[in-house]
């Protein structure tokens, strides 16, 4: 596998990365674990509430789209936008 230079040699000095490779990844390969070997970390975000009431709206409306779906919810006052700002605020 042949890498950029600058790579190469923070990999021989063992220097900080120059490409800010993350230090998981770094771990992974000093170790020699593949990927798959780890686990996966869920990321779930502040809108739990809006994706629980999504689901309710498709599993009442099936033929309905994506886009009247989105329509349902921003008449409840429910959009992401909402929740960005409760994040943010909170």
């Amino acid at each position: 596998m042949t890498f950029p230079r600058k790579l190469r040699e923070n990999r021989k000095t063992g220097g900080g990365s120059a490409y800010d490779i993350s230090e998981r990844r770094r771990a992974r390969q000093t170790t020699g674990f593949g990927r798959s070997s780890q686990p996966h970390r869920k990321r779930s975000g502040p809108e739990i509430a809006l994706r629980m009431r999504l689901k309710e709206l498709a599993a009442a409306r099936v033929r309905y789209g994506y886009r009247r779906l989105h329509i349902l919810l921003r008449r409840e006052g429910l959009t992401a936008l909402a929740f960005a700002d409760q994040s943010v605020t909170a």
